[in-house]
């Protein structure tokens, strides 16, 4: 399974440039038990639009397939990375002092399935390759398939099969995932009835957001406790 990770990203700059989308993305990354510690940043760019003026080939959005509630949406994202591993751990293959700048990109293709009030079903496949260009690590790739049903509109059921290596980490991986997955409205659609869902969304999204955070904290407060109590226990029979 995928190595238990924690990311964060204290800003993220999205520039609007003619059909061009700039990002750039800082991040840190550890373990549960904050055994590794690698920091970066990441920066992509992505091309939204027609292709050359074409009305069929389009870019960076859902597109409808006819009249069939059918829709596609594909993605070509060039990027690259700087990253500094400060600390390595057993979740990552990267050594302590690593510094590498990688450059690659990453190719997407969805479809998803509406229905009158909400998109009940959304399948696709992507793949990711990063080179190295300086530093020690070598050539990447990880490549992903998903599907999510959708048991109402902001809550579904998740497969989803990964084979390659982590972005970051850079660990092998060969396993398939099933989850739960919840989303949000990003703004209050202009519906009298949109704008009552999405006010009902954004008050129960903090409460979920406490209870994660209550039981990262009980976790991290059991292991810690455990931790010192084998300690103690080895020394009364030392």
């Amino acid at each position: 399974m995928d190595e238990p990770r924690f990311n964060y990203s204290p800003a993220v700059l999205l520039v609007p440039l003619v059909s061009l989308l700039l990002q750039g993305k800082p991040y840190f990354q550890t373990d549960f038990g904050i055994r590794h510690e690698i920091y970066g940043v990441e920066a992509n760019v992505e091309f939204v639009g027609n292709v050359f003026g074409s009305r069929v080939f389009y870019l960076g959005g859902y597109q409808n397939i006819g009249t069939s509630g059918f829709q596609y949406q594909l993605r070509l994202i060039p990027k690259l990375d700087y990253s500094v591993t400060e600390r390595g751990g057993v979740h990552t293959t990267r050594k302590e002092g690593d510094v590498w700048f990688r450059l690659g990109g990453t190719g997407s293709l969805d479809f998803r399935l509406g229905l009158q009030t909400f998109n009940a079903l959304d399948a696709g496949v992507s793949y990711q390759f990063l080179e190295t260009v300086s530093g020690s690590g070598g050539y990447s790739y990880l490549f992903k398939a998903h599907t999510t049903l959708w048991l109402i509109e902001n809550v579904g059921v998740t497969l989803e099969y990964s084979k390659g290596d982590t972005p970051v980490a850079d660990k092998p991986i060969d396993l398939i995932t099933f989850g739960t997955r919840i989303q949000i409205l990003a703004e209050p659609p202009a519906s009298a009835d949109d704008s009552r869902r999405y006010r009902e969304t954004n008050r129960t999204w903090p409460i979920i957001f406490r209870l994660w955070l209550t039981l990262a904290l009980m976790v991290r407060a059991s292991k810690i406790i455990f931790r010192q109590a084998t300690c103690l226990i080895s020394r009364m029979h030392g």
